[in-house]
């Protein structure tokens, strides 16, 4: 064998102990969870988002989506602007209103 050869196969079996050793700490990684609200269970908000969110999770390696129900829009606003959730399904009014502290607020 030539030092060339013996340097190419080294160089490969390096790679090759490398890409296992990434994908067996890639797989053994918790999937990053995410928080969705949205308004109470029955709601057509609710329905929208529950199915939404099972197709993400099947399809989005790496990430969990869990939705939380809340008592209504209200509610979910006020969550994700306390960092209770990620993220919300809501109305922009509803948002508006906690900025300005009126109305349901």
């Amino acid at each position: 064998m030539t030092h060339q050869t013996i340097k190419t196969a080294l160089y490969a079996s390096s790679a090759v102990v490398l890409l296992a050793a990434v994908s067996s700490s890639a797989t053994a990684q918790d999937p990053t969870e995410l928080r969705w609200a949205t308004s109470s269970v029955g709601s057509a908000g609710h329905a929208v988002k529950v199915d939404l969110m099972a197709m993400l999770n099947r399809e989005w390696e790496g990430y969990s989506i869990t939705v939380l129900p809340t008592a209504g829009a209200v509610a979910t606003v006020r969550g994700y602007a306390l960092g209770e959730f990620d993220g919300y399904y809501g109305a922009d009014v509803a948002f508006q209103e906690l900025a300005d502290d009126s109305g349901r607020f």
